[in-house]
This record gives structure tokens, sequence and C-alpha cells, in this order.
């Protein structure tokens, strides 16, 4: 399973469309798009918000505040399938291969 590559320490959000295209979770109203994504362990992804109120999203047991507008890059370090949640709510799933 291939990995994305490591993030800058200064990311723009242009920047991390350009890294992270093909391995974001774009959220809007709370729904995560895609529903589904299957990556390997240690990989990286994006959160995007796309709203215009700050949301808490976790991905397993890690929590991310993703301010308005705003995006986080995250790492799976558990193998199995992730819940996705954003405020409590479920938006998605990541399944994360050995």
């Amino acid at each position: 399973m291939a990995k994305p590559p490591a993030a800058p320490a200064t990311l723009t959000y242009e920047r991390a469309l350009e890294l992270y295209g093909k391995y974001r979770i774009q959220f809007v109203s709370c729904h995560g798009n895609p529903g589904q994504m299957t990556l390997g362990k240690g990989a990286k992804l994006m959160l995007d918000n796309r709203d215009k109120k700050a949301h808490t999203v976790k991905v397993g047991s890690v929590s991310y505040r993703l301010a308005s507008m705003g995006f986080a890059i995250a790492t799976v370090r558990e193998v199995g399938t992730l819940n996705v949640t954003c405020d409590g709510g479920g938006a998605a799933t990541v399944e994360v291969q050995p």
C-alpha cells in the first residue's frame, strides 16, 4: 500500500491539496466525503473542513480541532477499521492495513 508523502513544517491549503488530494476526507456539514478510505499503517491523510464553523474530528482514538475552512494532516497508526466522527457523529471510516 502506497503512503502519501510526509507533511512539510509549513503547509498551505493549496500545497496540502497537491500532496494529499488522493488521501483527503472533506467535511461539509460534518459529512465526510469520501465515506470510506483504505490506507496503510503510518499513512497520512488530510482532514478538510469546508464549513464556516469549527469542528472536532476524531480518527480512531485521535482528535483534531479543525478551524472554520481549516484542515489538519492525520497519521493513522492503528490497524483495523477506524471510525471518523465529526462533533461526535459518524462521518466516515478508514480501513487501515498493516
